[in-house]
């Protein structure tokens, strides 16, 4: 353990965009309460606070960015007010951490990140990297200011003090690719709040979604609706499986900017009577305990907490072998040098290959689905194994032991 004593004078900040609507806001949360006992003041700098989802500890800043979203692309360098907006916020940050005297700032996403850099005082620079970059990044047709950000991560990142890598997946995916020290980039998986999640699982639903959820075998999915989690093929693969059995119901949890496409291909293969779009809530474990089948369609992620939470819903879960985090949590393993070629079931759940169009439609996610309706014994022993590992192995004291090592360092 680094010095803990010393720890326990150290101001602290976390610096996130916002705390809403997404997997890195929830863990800024729970990761300010985790350690507010172990430092001396916490401060949270977020770029737009009008909008606060989840709950945290410490002191509120609020830079004043105004309007800011989350998961939109950051087009940093597109326009001159732009640039001359986020001159003004390195800035701010910078004059805040003089102002609170701050000695660790831990910052969250590619943005923050760059901006912690940027702005150093006498602080010690943490990053937290929660997504695999380099798969992202061919996913995805690279706008100008993209390009110019990656460039400025790969230029920058080696400044930090210390690079927090979400899984082994990623860190490894910033080491090769980023051409980062071993020993800068250190792995620490997420936190996951069991007692939140136990707690909210057994909310009671809307009257009008009963019956979709109490008479039906529910596929289930959370997530925001972009590119990256693939929700049209689920869509498609589900009209597969509903025409074999059809009992069988989908339901999408989230918002995003493809939602209107999600909506016409509902519309297009008729079964609008059979999807269940519901907008955002800052509880989806009161619709996922109530499924039979939560699947993780992803293109790529970078730790997939969406797994652990359903885990703790027991509820078996299907996902795509994508970088990263899923084969990590599923089977174990880091090794990602081997592709996956048919669908492989294991104790904590199911993977499927990704969808390589050149292979021609295998439907892996409708015969992974289609197995865990048939076997019901399959369904109690994923679950019996999953639960287990969330509540055995994934210990968040183990976690915060971990972060607490590092920002003490």
């Amino acid at each position: 353990m680094g010095n803990l004593e010393e720890l326990k004078k150290k101001r602290v900040a976390i610096i996130c965009p916002t705390l809403s609507r997404g997997g890195a806001e929830r863990i800024v949360g729970v990761l300010s309460k985790q350690i507010i006992d172990s430092v001396d003041n916490l401060y949270i700098f977020l770029f737009d606070s009008k909008e606060i989802t989840y709950d945290y500890s410490g002191t509120l800043v609020d830079l004043r960015l105004g309007n800011y979203s989350t998961r939109s692309k950051i087009k940093i360098f597109n326009r001159a007010k732009t640039v001359i907006k986020y001159c003004k916020l390195l800035w701010k940050l910078r004059s805040e951490k003089k102002k609170y005297n701050i000695d660790i700032s831990i910052s969250f996403m590619d943005t923050p990140n760059i901006l912690n850099i940027l702005s150093r005082t006498k602080d010690k620079i943490v990053l937290s990297v929660r997504i695999n970059k380099s798969v992202q990044n061919r996913k995805h047709n690279i706008s100008l200011s993209r390009k110019i950000e990656i460039l400025l991560m790969k230029l920058l990142y080696k400044y930090s003090n210390k690079i927090i890598a979400i899984s082994e997946g990623v860190r490894r995916d910033l080491i090769t690719n980023f051409n980062l020290k071993e020993t800068l980039v250190t792995t620490i998986y997420n936190f996951i709040d069991i007692k939140e999640i136990v707690e909210k699982k057994d909310e009671t639903i809307p009257n009008e979604q009963e019956d979709f959820f109490n008479n039906h075998d529910v596929i289930i999915n959370v997530g925001r609706f972009e590119l990256q989690k693939n929700q049209i093929n689920l869509v498609e693969e589900f009209k597969i499986i509903n025409d074999e059995f059809p009992n069988t119901r989908l339901a999408l949890v989230g918002q995003g900017t493809l939602e209107d496409k999600i909506r016409a291909k509902i519309d297009e293969l008729n079964i609008s009577d059979k999807v269940l779009i519901i907008s955002y809530t800052n509880n989806p474990f009161k619709y996922i305990s109530k499924a039979k089948v939560f699947v993780l369609n992803s293109y790529y992620e970078g730790f997939g907490n969406v797994i652990l939470e359903a885990m703790t819903c027991n509820v078996p879960v299907i996902s795509t072998d994508c970088k990263s985090g899923p084969r990590e949590i599923i089977t174990g393993e880091f090794n990602y040098k081997d592709k996956m070629h048919e669908v492989e079931i294991y104790n904590r759940g199911i993977l499927i290959p990704l969808q390589d169009k050149s292979e021609g439609e295998k439907h892996w996610l409708y015969k992974a689905i289609k197995i865990l309706l048939n076997d019901s014994n399959l369904r109690n022993n994923i679950i019996k194994s999953a639960s287990h590992y969330v509540m055995n192995e994934h210990s968040n004291e183990e976690i915060k032991k971990q972060w607490i090592n590092e920002i003490s360092l």
